[in-house]
């Protein structure tokens, strides 16, 4: 069998608060900083490969009639210390774009 290769790039949005830098959570009216990463260092900002941020590039390799690839990929996130933030559960919603 042939296996051919189809490279895909995986971008994160910016959540709700519309920014990179930082994103925000939210408990109600209350916002807790964070951000995602590409990599371990924390170094990258894994965004849509605007505004100073990088995307994920990958390679799916299929086998004739394969219907379907899996892969993983780690995402690392980061909460900065010593917020002002009241207790309480905070999320954010964040799309994964794959672009093929």
């Amino acid at each position: 069998m042939d296996p051919f290769s189809v490279g895909y790039t995986l971008s994160l949005s910016r959540g709700s608060s519309g920014t990179f830098a930082p994103r925000q959570m939210r408990a109600g009216t209350a916002n807790l900083s964070y951000n995602l990463f590409r990599d371990a260092a924390r170094a990258q900002v894994w965004g849509d490969g605007t505004n100073s941020t990088g995307t994920v590039a990958g390679t799916a390799n299929f086998v004739w009639f394969q219907t379907s690839q899996s892969s993983n990929h780690t995402v690392y996130g980061r909460v900065p210390a010593l917020q002002n933030a009241s207790p309480g559960s905070y999320t954010d919603t964040i799309v994964l774009t794959i672009t093929f």
